[in-house]
């Protein structure tokens, strides 16, 4: 006995490292990045305070750029925790394309601490509900999963804040966004969601929409507009990374 606690007080060390997900060097910590790559992820600075896009420089409305001032969009604030730059969107690809849980394992908890973290800075911008981008069902089943649910329950299980699955439902669209610029994004969503099941428990209700990747807010805002129209009070976004187009 004696014997085998000195093995395991021996091989404690070992189990407590693993390799950066970044750098492949030894790292001890939890979030599976060492300490020096952590620093080096491409924060997202505050941004327009509507879309979250960087600002190359202030407006006079309430720091919201120009595109915001112009043409307000349909939800009421985006908030992402890094540019999509640098490690982020090979870490999110490998998250997405191959599973790699341990990819979604740093990512989730980063986006975890950065939500727990606003909404206890701004505790009058939590949300009622966390509402995932919906797959269509063709998609999921390509994929197994969905990676917006994923992060969506990452965050209920810290917050408690309960995930609505059934708000909008996706319709299928010809052609995947991946790849599309900015107009043609905003054409493929133009009808690409409906009115879910469960969309009537929106009403009244402040949500927040969980996606990955923010590009040119096409998706955010067709979503927006389904959960406004069934009565929503408020929708924010809530995404991994932000594109800064």
């Amino acid at each position: 006995m004696r014997n085998l606690k000195q093995t395991l007080r021996d091989l404690l060390p070992q189990l407590l490292t693993c390799n950066c997900l970044v750098c492949d060097q030894v790292s001890t910590q939890s979030n599976g990045l060492c300490t020096e790559c952590t620093d080096e992820l491409p924060w997202q600075p505050p941004g327009c305070q509507r879309c979250g896009i960087i600002l190359d420089e202030i407006t006079n409305n309430f720091f919201w750029c120009y595109r915001c001032n112009a043409s307000p969009p349909s939800f009421d604030r985006c908030s992402t925790l890094f540019s999509y730059e640098g490690p982020v969107p090979d870490m999110i690809q490998r998250f997405k394309d191959k599973a790699s849980f341990s990819d979604y394992q740093c990512l989730s908890k980063l986006f975890g601490q950065l939500f727990c973290q606003q909404c206890t800075d701004e505790p009058w911008l939590i949300p009622d509900f966390l509402v995932p981008v919906p797959l269509h069902n063709r998609r999921l089943r390509q994929r197994g999963f969905n990676q917006s649910v994923m992060l969506a329950r990452h965050l209920s299980r810290l917050t408690g804040i309960p995930v609505l699955l059934q708000a909008c439902k996706r319709l299928a669209n010809q052609h995947a966004q991946r790849g599309l610029n900015a107009r043609q994004r905003l054409d493929n969503t133009q009808h690409m969601f409906v009115p879910g099941r469960h969309a009537s428990r929106v009403n009244g209700h402040h949500l927040a929409i969980i996606d990955d990747v923010v590009t040119t807010t096409a998706t955010s805002q067709a979503m927006s507009i389904v959960l406004k129209n069934c009565g929503a009070a408020t929708v924010h976004v809530w995404a991994l990374a932000r594109v800064n187009l």
